[in-house]
């Protein structure tokens, strides 16, 4: 089996924490102000539409659960060696 940096499952596993809080971020930086809000709402891509934050949110966390799956994998297969 292939060797991999020993740094390489602490770095998934950092990024998995990253987009598991960034729902959070996202929808305080969308609704921290309300003149930001509206800005974002009457734009091009209504990025804070409820369907699309939803969508986004699940998105998000998807990627998280299954990098923090992979992270965990690869901490039990530097275990094991």
């Amino acid at each position: 089996m292939r060797e991999f940096p020993k740094f390489l499952p602490w770095f998934i596993l950092s990024v998995a924490v990253f987009f598991l809080s960034s729902p959070l971020w996202l929808y305080w930086y969308i609704h921290g102000d309300h003149e930001r809000y509206m800005r974002i709402i009457d734009g091009p891509i209504p990025i804070g539409s409820g369907p699309y934050q939803l969508g986004l949110g699940i998105g998000f966390v998807f990627i998280g659960v299954v990098l923090f799956i992979v992270s965990i994998l690869l901490f039990k297969m530097s275990k094991f060696k």
